[in-house]
């Protein structure tokens, strides 16, 4: 959507604002969360509503917001063309519900680390959503060596992506080496059985 479309969102804040018996919001809005980070955003000019033609609008609305509440942690919202973002920014700084991300922050990284604990957890749940390469990784980033190599074996024992990576005996060859190297014998003698060896 281009700036005019979301100037609208400038008129849905100025009618909230009188809305609640506030006094009209001032022409700009100011957040600072500590001395040296102030951001001044100048209010845009508003737009009235137009159904037909603010249906693209809509659907922008429609994924920030599917974007804002699936996010566990952060989101991050930017977008390099300054006209365009200032009607979504100064309506939540004009709320308080974002704050200015700071790029000295950027140092310490947007998201938080995880645990060896929680990557093993997340592996469990791709393990019995049958994403095991994808397990696999997470596994590994959990110092989890036996779950590591039963996710690759169950990669490499699954028929579907027998066609990706290798012949189906290749792949069962892989597979019995690392059910072997979990400790699962009987599984790795049926895929030595499966591979014709």
């Amino acid at each position: 959507a281009d700036e005019r479309t979301w100037r609208v969102i400038t008129t849905a804040l100025h009618s909230q604002k009188e809305g609640d018996g506030e006094e009209r919001i001032s022409r700009t809005s100011e957040i600072s969360d500590n001395d040296d980070a102030e951001l001044t955003v100048q209010a845009p000019r508003p737009e009235a509503f137009d159904r037909q033609k603010h249906s693209l609008l809509n659907e922008e609305l429609k994924m920030l917001y599917t974007a804002i509440t699936r996010a566990r942690v952060k989101v991050v919202v930017y977008d390099e063309h300054e006209e365009k973002r200032r009607p979504i920014f100064h309506y939540l700084l004009s709320w308080r519900l974002a704050k200015v991300f700071d790029s000295r922050e950027a140092n310490r990284g947007l998201a938080a680390s995880s645990t060896p604990e929680e990557w093993v957890r997340q592996a469990k749940n791709l393990m019995r959503q049958q994403l095991f390469q994808i397990a696999a990784l997470c596994y590994q980033k959990g110092n989890d060596e036996r779950g590591m190599l039963e996710a690759l074996a169950m990669h490499y024992f699954q028929p579907s992506a027998a066609t990706s990576d290798g012949r189906p005996a290749d792949r069962l060859l892989r597979a019995a080496r690392c059910f072997e190297l979990a400790g699962h014998t009987l599984h790795a003698a049926n895929c030595l059985k499966r591979a014709g060896e």
